[in-house]
């Protein structure tokens, strides 16, 4: 049988239709895994372990973006650019590969100081080769992004976070161990992705044949700069909240009602993953950016209402009692997810432009402002004035994104479909819902029917395929 080649793979790419939901299944299923395991350590674990975990899982976010997020959008990049050109594809997934060889290395160093500061020893050795074998893994998912192999990709993300999973129950609840061993199970799941670098393994030589391209690099700068900024975005209060002496007394319970309500982030990664290439194919088509942005504004929608009306008695169904304050910050930070996961999104747009200065300007802007409002906020209010600060500061990054010459069409585009009497009234139907609803079993069995629902909205490729024909 002939093997494809990277050329072939890359080449006919394009043509495929871009699988944007079975992607946000897969990764919802690996969100609904993450969830799993950060409410079944909230019994496995004391609220100062948990707020450790919790802490060492917003550092691995935020420095290890840097060699497991944008190279891989950078390479993905490249295999789109450079459909033409087989040999130029190998090139740029070798020197992916050796960059994320010594990023990594650099990066788990990091990594370690950093978990100094608020764990073990152990933990931060922990710590450290989670991040490098996440660093290196993620060539592979760059190669698949950029061949849109999404379905092997989708397993690849599941596969990591079951592995995360299951070792984490081993370790944590079988064993007895502690927060060490919490965070060691990210580094048992994060074998999953190195392992398929085996999928690109024909492309990856030596590092002296690493060819250095001026073109690659600037890319890697821009996509780099900008992706970085959003992890901060996404990680910093749930590091501040732990490392703050005003908030640090209820960090358990806010952590753990970030990681639910970071639901509209994960959609967003998803489908940002899956439409980058075909927007790189067809640059300042407003048209699939519209779309992009009306999928995740529907379910951060359904999120933000779920969230907000989510009855007490559910809490204590799932939680523990020492996690009881979290249904007070469900809304919150549900709301500030909402605008992180916008604000991937935009920013997931503006990658695919060569001059992007303007947007990286901004960018910084509101992350100064952002940090600003959170420190300031859990100065003078505590743990509320956080939770707040970072909502406003995430928002105002999002008005100022949008106001970009190259954002403002599809998200005209979004506001006009939004502000339909239809869409309206059923999100005023569901909310009517689930606020009514209080007994606790009801009201998640009314939230499971409006999640499927909102996917059906989102994704109309899924219920074309459960109608019946004819």
């Amino acid at each position: 049988m002939t093997r494809t080649s990277l050329g072939d793979t890359a080449s006919t790419a394009g043509r495929r239709p871009v699988r944007a939901a079975w992607l946000t299944l897969a990764m919802g299923g690996s969100a609904v895994a993450n969830y799993a395991y950060s409410l079944l350590l909230t019994y496995g674990l004391a609220p100062a372990d948990y707020a450790v975990f919790a802490a060492g899982n917003g550092v691995l976010l935020v420095l290890g973006t840097f060699g497991a997020v944008a190279v891989p959008w950078v390479l993905a990049r490249e295999i789109v650019v450079q459909a033409a050109h087989p040999d130029r594809q190998r090139a740029a997934v070798n020197l992916a590969f050796w960059i994320n060889v010594g990023a990594g290395a650099v990066l788990a160093g990091a990594v370690a100081a950093v978990t100094l500061t608020f764990g073990s020893p152990p933990t931060a050795l922990v710590m450290a080769a989670t991040t490098f074998l996440l660093a290196v893994g993620s060539t592979a998912l760059g190669y698949l992004q950029g061949t849109q192999r999404v379905t092997l990709l989708g397993f690849v993300l599941l596969g990591e976070f079951a592995v995360k999973l299951g070792s984490g129950v081993v370790l944590v609840f079988v064993l007895g161990l502690g927060a060490t061993a919490s965070l060691l199970a990210g580094t048992l799941g994060a074998i999953v992705p190195f392992a398929a670098c085996l999928t690109c393994l024909r492309a990856i030589g030596r590092p002296r044949r690493v060819r250095l391209s001026d073109g690659l690099w600037r890319a890697a700068g821009r996509i780099g700069s900008v992706q970085i900024v959003v992890a901060l975005f996404t990680a910093l209060d749930t590091v501040l909240v732990a490392a703050l002496a005003s908030t640090r007394a209820g960090a358990g319970p806010y952590q753990a009602a970030a990681a639910l309500g970071r639901a509209p982030l994960f959609v967003s990664v998803a489908v940002s993953t899956a439409v980058f290439p075909a927007l790189l194919a067809h640059r300042g088509d407003n048209r699939r950016r519209a779309e992009a942005l009306w999928t995740l504004a529907v379910v951060s929608a359904v999120a933000m209402i779920a969230m907000a009306s989510v009855p007490a008695a559910a809490v204590e169904l799932v939680f523990p009692a020492d996690f009881g304050a979290l249904a007070g910050w469900l809304p919150i930070v549900t709301l500030g997810g909402a605008g992180i996961g916008m604000l991937n999104m935009l920013t997931t747009f503006i990658q695919t432009e060569d001059r992007i200065r303007a947007a990286q300007a901004l960018l910084a802007a509101g992350f100064v402002l952002h940090t600003a409002l959170l420190v300031a906020g859990a100065q003078y209010a505590g743990l509320s004035g956080l939770a707040w600060g970072g909502v406003i500061g995430v928002w105002c990054t999002v008005a100022l994104l949008a106001a970009l010459p190259t954002e403002r069409a599809a998200v005209a585009t979004l506001a006009r479909r939004g502000a339909s009497p239809r869409a309206a009234l059923l999100l005023a139907a569901l909310a009517a819902v689930l606020v009514v609803v209080d007994h606790p079993v009801a009201w998640l069995a009314c939230a499971l029917v409006a999640a499927v629902g909102a996917c059906l909205v989102a994704f109309p490729e899924l219920a074309a395929r459960i109608r019946p024909a004819g």
